[in-house]
């Protein structure tokens, strides 16, 4: 198709979208030292997940508590 076509011109070139951002920003260096600085230094130990609280209703004694993450994900 269009690919195909721009292939046969030297100064024509045809990226799809995702390509061509990447092309522009490759953010994959600066995530990996991120992730080497976060796992090497001592947050993972220190990390508490928060947690959401809810309103017991009439059934309930106590307040259940959800992780943040699994909340916001649902």
């Amino acid at each position: 198709m269009v690919r195909d076509l721009a292939h046969e011109y030297s100064r024509i070139q045809c990226y799809t979208l995702n390509e061509f951002i990447d092309l522009l920003a490759d953010f994959r260096p600066y995530l990996q030292r991120l992730i080497e600085h976060y796992e090497g230094g001592e947050i993972p130990q220190f990390y508490v997940p928060l947690s959401i609280q809810s309103e017991p209703d009439q059934e309930q004694v106590l307040p259940s508590f959800t992780r943040l993450e699994s909340f916001i994900d649902n």
